[in-house]
């Protein structure tokens, strides 16, 4: 873990003080422009690191879930294909025919 001695920050601190807190902070401490542009570029890097991290594990998680339906999807028209092909034997549809029929007529 990172820590700023100047600031007495470490990382989570830097990305948990808010923005009022942080630019007092930076006053009381006498902190040069030029570094607090450094302090205020790291704390957006670290933030946008989070923001990054949180999205990419939304977007497995969604996969994750869509996979499984397809899983379930695919399961069902298994089952469909079985019960069809013993009800109409010399049917030879595919699948995506026999669901327009039964579907659409």
């Amino acid at each position: 873990m990172n820590v700023r001695t100047d600031i007495n920050l470490s990382d989570q601190d830097l990305i948990l003080i808010t923005t009022k807190g942080l630019n007092k902070l930076l006053k009381d401490k006498k902190v040069d422009k030029k570094r607090q542009k450094e302090i205020k570029a790291e704390r957006r890097t670290l933030k946008n690191r989070g923001y990054a991290a949180n999205c990419r594990k939304k977007r497995e998680e969604e996969e994750a879930e869509l996979l499984t339906e397809i899983e379930e999807l695919d399961r069902l028209i298994m089952q469909e294909e079985d019960v069809r092909s013993i009800r109409y034997p010399n049917t030879k549809m595919c699948s995506k025919e026999i669901y327009l029929y039964f579907n659409l007529f």
